[in-house]
């Protein structure tokens, strides 16, 4: 059993949690603003669905031909259990609907994480407004709307779980193993965060709960980790491109850049001055986490270390060509997690006295302003390739080459089987 000094290791004072005690029915109005802001964003969403990338030329093309089994085939290095699974049942409805689907499934996914947040056993001070930033934060239009990159909202429970406190009852213990299975096996996060399960059983909560969440989550890290194993491949042993310039660029334009001055501002700027404050950031929110009380400490301590595992992975990925990740258009899903865990921290951060609290406040309010005003808060609609047409083709044509989004992607399907 946990020691109770532990167990409220992770809790807030009640002057400031909101809705330590509510039940769902209670988030519907955040929930409901969620979804506005993801309509305002991305409305081809909802109003003209496309394919984006891989929810064509794998999702669709490999549940069209390999059906239920498809679930248990790896891509790129790692399961993707959820994202198939939505695939699997979209395809008991007519082909027209699939797009259509794939993005009620992102939607359903993303309600559920920002419910998750909501949720009582979790507490974190301004809860709405963190749950607003999983759908506010800047990007390029590849995260929102898009089955392919869903993993990476889903990943933000893995972090929850990290500061959770442990279910009072049985169901609650099945329905959190159950979450972590399923999201463990989308994406190769569970390997990524395994350190925060230690860290959790170590400085949170030494209880059968914590143990129970590292177990499954080391487990789970060995199947992932051995499909990761089994897609790498030897690297040449020419020469890194890791420069300094390269590095310095990075935390200058997607840090910085990215947040707190939007897409235009940050290239007219010095990059050495936003190289200097994303390092300077990164001290004053430890700093702030060191003198604060362990209550608030232990949230930003585990925002800030999940977010340098996923910008360190991000660097080892990307080691032979750190240029890559310069520009603004490029990969930005690498960057979401820790921009997201920036800005919670600032929140945190603003529950406090004197000057961490008015700091906070002033970089919260530039990233609202360079959000609104200098970066593409609504996404660009995207190209209507007219997938009913394609769709009622699927079933009778031998060879199709259909085109989808982005730009440059095609679905092409072989010999397709009859419906």
């Amino acid at each position: 059993m946990c020691v109770k000094k532990f167990e409220m290791i992770t809790m807030f004072n009640s002057k400031v949690e909101i809705d330590n005690g509510s039940t769902g029915s209670s988030h519907l109005p955040i929930l409901l603003l969620c979804l506005m802001i993801l309509i305002y964003r991305e409305p081809d969403g909802f109003f003209n669905p496309q394919f984006w990338a891989e929810d064509g030329s794998l999702f669709f093309k490999q549940n069209l031909t390999l059906s239920i089994s498809a679930i248990w085939q790896p891509y790129v290095g790692y399961l993707l259990i959820i994202p198939r699974l939505v695939a699997y049942f979209s395809g008991f409805f007519p082909v027209s609907w699939v797009p259509a689907l794939y993005n009620l499934g992102f939607i359903i996914l993303t309600l559920f994480v920002i419910n998750y947040l909501l949720s009582s056993r979790i507490h974190l001070p301004f809860k709405p407004f963190l749950a607003i930033t999983i759908v506010f934060l800047p990007y390029n239009g590849e995260i929102l709307m898009s089955l392919t990159n869903v993993q990476w909202i889903l990943a933000i429970v893995l972090i929850l779980f990290i500061i959770q406190d442990k279910p009072n009852t049985t169901r609650q213990l099945l329905l959190d193993t159950a979450t972590i299975i399923a999201i463990g096996l989308t994406g190769p996060f569970i390997v990524l965060f395994l350190p925060l399960f230690l860290f959790r059983i170590i400085y949170i909560c030494r209880s059968y709960y914590s143990l129970h969440l590292l177990s499954v989550a080391f487990l789970l890290s060995l199947i992932q980790g051995y499909f990761i194993w089994q897609a790498s491949k030897p690297v040449s042993s020419g020469e890194l491109a890791h420069s300094l310039e390269a590095l310095e660029q990075v935390l200058a334009m997607r840090f910085s850049g990215t947040l707190f001055f939007g897409d235009y501002i940050s290239l007219a700027l010095n990059s050495h001055l936003l190289a200097g404050m994303t390092i300077i950031l990164f001290a004053g929110l430890l700093t702030f986490a060191i003198l604060e009380t362990r209550q608030k400490r232990l949230p930003i301590f585990v925002f800030l270390l999940g977010g340098c595992i996923i910008t360190l992975a991000c660097f080892y990925k990307f080691r032979y060509n750190l240029h890559v990740l310069v520009p603004f258009n490029n990969g930005y899903r690498y960057f979401y997690i820790p921009h997201l865990l920036i800005v919670w921290s600032l929140i945190v951060c603003f529950d406090s006295k004197g000057i961490s609290k008015f700091i906070s406040a002033l970089l919260l309010l530039m990233v609202s302003v360079s959000l609104s005003s200098f970066s593409h808060f609504q996404v660009a609609p995207l190209t209507d390739y007219h997938w009913e047409k394609y769709s009622k083709q699927i079933e009778r044509e031998k060879d199709i080459k259909i085109p989808i989004n982005p730009d440059g992607w095609f679905l092409k399907i072989k010999n397709s089987p009859q419906k």
